[in-house]
């Protein structure tokens, strides 16, 4: 699940998790456009993420902080998806 690092876990975020949760679909969220926040807005906002994985029992525990822009994140995010397959 791909979420705005700018925004945060939205209400429609929540809602998608509980229907992923509801139907055991393993998920994971993918932080994006962490280049476009300060170092302690990324920490705010991966402790905040981090918090919901607790809640989410399909929810991956690993959160990936992106930056496709700064190609932070990137091989990080490859290396994760190579795993699943």
């Amino acid at each position: 699940m791909l979420i705005d690092s700018r925004r945060g876990v939205k209400e429609n975020d929540v809602q998608a998790m509980k229907l992923l949760d509801a139907a055991a679909v393993i998920y994971q969220i993918i932080l994006t456009k962490a280049d476009k926040i300060s170092r302690e807005e990324r920490e705010k906002v991966l402790a905040n993420v981090e918090g919901f994985c607790k809640k989410h029992q399909a929810l991956h525990p690993r959160v990936i902080l992106t930056s496709a822009e700064k190609k932070e994140g990137i091989e990080e995010l490859r290396a994760e998806l190579a795993g699943f397959i």
